[in-house]
């Protein structure tokens, strides 16, 4: 007699039943840009990972070892492999996590290479292999790498969430506005303003005494007026001053 069809039998294992293919219109976490900035390896994983809104049953479904409580509508990532079962002991780590932000999407992904996808024994076996094949040409992520899946991320829509923890959806999120910034008055120049008197219109013509850093020559500099003060040193040290940028980092 022919073995059933139902079921499928890993090599060296026991017989469970068989999985069915993933179902189209998956919103999978690959794109089509994937393959111009990420590895081989991370393509392939992309692939595979489903992007989805927590449900009831998801909240509500047993999941030992999970440190943060989820909430209906809560962004997740699950393997297409394994989605249809139902029984938490057919699934094995990383079956299905609920990054706790954009930026840790891409540590999920990592974490779902490293410890579900080689041991799920729902995931065919060319694809195991094709993972394994990979590790010999893998390249080391960068930062560029990173800042690749937030952007991808929000590309997809998805949002940190404004109360909580967690990643969801921009049509599920109520994002409020930001309150418009008001525009800063210039500030006051707190150097003293520096006036050129005319030749020959000194402190003395005016009748006024001469006084320290008031010259009387023709074409004198005079202080009209200071905001702060300067120091007792020459006036050319007083205005060199710096105004190179400051270094920005990008995490």
């Amino acid at each position: 007699a022919s073995p059933d069809q139902s079921m499928w039998k890993q090599p060296g294992g026991d017989m469970f039943e068989q999985p069915p293919k993933p179902a189209e219109g998956l919103r999978l976490l690959a794109q089509a840009d994937d393959r111009i900035s990420l590895s081989e390896t991370l393509c392939t994983i992309r692939e595979n990972i489903e992007v989805f809104c927590a449900t009831k049953a998801d909240v509500e479904a047993p999941a030992p070892g999970r440190k943060h409580p989820v909430v209906v509508g809560q962004v997740g990532l699950r393997c297409i492999h394994c989605r249809h079962t139902t029984k938490s002991s057919d699934r094995v780590k990383r079956a299905v996590c609920y990054p706790s932000s954009i930026k840790r999407i891409y540590r999920t992904v990592i974490d779902m290479k490293l410890d579900h996808f080689q041991h799920c024994r729902f995931v065919p076996k060319a694809l195991k292999d094709r993972l394994e094949e990979l590790k010999a040409i893998n390249t080391r992520s960068t930062g560029t790498t990173m800042q690749y899946f937030v952007k991808a991320a929000k590309k997809m829509g998805m949002v940190d969430a404004t109360t909580g923890t967690g990643v969801r959806m921009m049509e599920d999120e109520k994002i409020e506005p930001k309150t418009p910034t008001p525009p800063v008055s210039p500030e006051r120049d707190s150097h003293p303003q520096l006036q050129i008197s005319p030749a020959g219109s000194t402190a003395s013509n005016k009748g006024m005494p001469s006084s320290p850093g008031i010259a009387s020559a023709a074409g004198s500099i005079e202080r009209t007026s200071s905001n702060g003060s300067l120091g007792s040193g020459p006036l050319a040290s007083d205005t060199s001053y710096s105004e190179e940028p400051a270094e920005i980092f990008i995490g």
